[in-house]
């Protein structure tokens, strides 16, 4: 698949920069626009991209970018290839596309447009892609500034409305658009629009004409750079955005798991997702716990597409807490985050963790927040958080929240026993004895759809009532700071 990026229009809302240099070539934050759409199609696997500049400007594009040497491909780890066209006049966005025909040739194509900053990672739609089209959307306060779709059930588009005084949906289209190598027969014919261009919607109706554009929606930021204030909202996004990453030089997940067959898969790819967009540094590690529902299996599929990921797998059953430090014992990276792996907790939310973790912090604990678990799992799970700070003096709001972040050194000087689901209460006073910080912060816990709970079930209260005796006394009467 070939990538094209159109860099052209006057941009005269951005006046007066735009008298000087083109639009795609302002800073946001610490580079270029025009950096975020080659770094976005890089990373979603195009090694071949055209920008479509005008002619003023392509000697600027030429400095700037030259012909991709300065940009890796994830897939080959080699360079990747950039090529120029020229636009002679800003004639619309078809036109634009058209342009790159030849150098599309047979394959299909991605035509980014180049003032648009995308914070969802596209690349499995992108890899995945055979025919038709797809187009991405975002959900808008002010759709009348868009072109507005109108989709089905099944996401396939019905309507795209440009610019409607009364909108029938809220759901704007986007600067990406994924096209089959039909899309240039679709182009036979067209007329120029009002406006005096080749407006890219006679396309996108073309294909809903065939049965064949279909949406995704976007779920993270989208930034469409028009105009000043556009341009100083993104820059400030990605200053946030530098100083989170800078606080992760490298990150480890980990995923304790057992009979997680219907949800370890979907956190697997989201925990790539999200620690991608953190730092280049990263693996995830799955510690199955003999899981018997072919979790296993799955996981050894998995590993064949995500190289990041690291599994170890326990030959006989051993508890949560030894699957938890069977994953501690075989992270190496500088930050170590861990939560469950039946979903309960949104591994997209570890930025939410990071934002606390300052030069003061050691450990950023979650609390749950709109819990949905049944009523009488929800008064145990009270009773039991406030008689752990109770009993153990522990500072944190919930205990039993697993979804953590801590520093390296936090492992390193922890010299973690339990086998059970105790070793979060472990962690947590052993971490307070030795003088490490907190911080918390509040986290979505949703209701585990897949598979069966083992913890603070009625059965299993006296076992677990054993095993926090049995730890008050190693570490509170004893006063133990292992």
């Amino acid at each position: 698949m070939k990538g094209v990026i159109l860099a052209g229009g006057s941009g005269t809302r951005l006046a007066p920069f735009t008298h000087i240099t083109n639009k795609h070539l302002l800073p946001i934050y610490d580079k270029p626009v025009i950096f975020y759409a080659i770094e976005k199609l890089v990373s979603a696997g195009i090694d071949h991209i055209m920008i479509v500049t005008p002619p003023e400007y392509q000697h600027h594009f030429v400095q700037l970018v030259g012909s991709g040497q300065n940009f890796i491909s994830p897939k080959t780890g080699k360079r990747i290839q950039i090529v120029y066209g020229i636009q002679d006049k800003p004639s619309g966005i078809a036109d634009g596309l058209h342009i790159a025909k030849e150098y599309v040739g047979n394959d299909n194509c991605v035509l980014y447009l180049g003032d648009n900053i995308f914070e969802d990672d596209i690349s499995e739609y992108v890899e995945n892609f055979k025919k038709g089209a797809l187009v991405f959307l975002k959900e808008v306060n002010d759709p009348e500034r868009f072109g507005v779709a109108t989709i089905d059930g099944s996401n396939n588009i019905i309507e795209i409305e440009e610019k409607p005084k009364n909108p029938k949906s809220n759901k704007a289209v986007t600067g990406v658009y994924l096209y089959d190598n039909t899309v240039f027969e679709k182009m036979l014919g067209q007329q120029k629009s009002g406006r005096g261009e080749y407006e890219i919607t006679h396309i996108n109706n073309k294909y809903i004409e065939d049965g064949a554009l279909q949406a995704i929606i976007l779920e993270k930021n989208w930034f469409d750079i028009g105009t000043t204030d556009s341009l100083l909202e993104a820059g400030k996004f990605m200053q946030y955005k530098k100083q989170i990453s800078a606080r992760v030089p490298s990150l480890s997940i980990v995923f304790p798991c057992f009979n997680d067959k219907g949800t370890i898969a979907t956190m697997i790819v989201e925990a790539k997702k999200v620690a991608r967009s953190l730092t280049n540094d990263f693996e995830i590690i799955v510690v199955d716990d003999y899981s018997t529902d072919g979790s296993q299996e799955l996981l050894l599929e998995l590993k064949n597409s995500i190289p990041e990921l690291k599994l170890i797998f326990h030959h006989k059953k051993q508890g949560y807490g030894a699957t938890l430090r069977s994953g501690f014992a075989a992270t190496q990276k500088d930050i170590v985050c861990y939560t469950e792996a039946d979903a309960s907790y949104d591994i997209r939310e570890l930025p939410k963790l990071l934002e606390q973790l300052d030069s003061r912090i050691d450990i950023v604990s979650g609390y749950k927040i709109g819990n949905v678990e049944p009523f009488h799992r929800i008064i145990i799970d009270i009773i039991y958080r406030h008689l752990m700070k109770l009993i153990f003096w522990l500072s944190v709001k919930d205990p039993d929240c697993d979804f953590r972040l801590m520093r390296r050194a936090v492992l390193d000087n922890l010299n973690l026993e339990s086998e059970s689901g105790v070793i979060s209460v472990e962690l947590l006073k052993k971490a307070q004895n030795k003088g490490f910080k907190f911080a918390e912060v509040g986290v979505s816990h949703y209701f585990r759809m897949y598979g069966k709970s083992q913890a603070l079930n009625i059965p299993r209260i006296m076992v677990i009532v054993a095993r926090l005796a049995k730890l008050w006394i190693a570490i509170v009467w004893f006063g133990g700071k292992s």
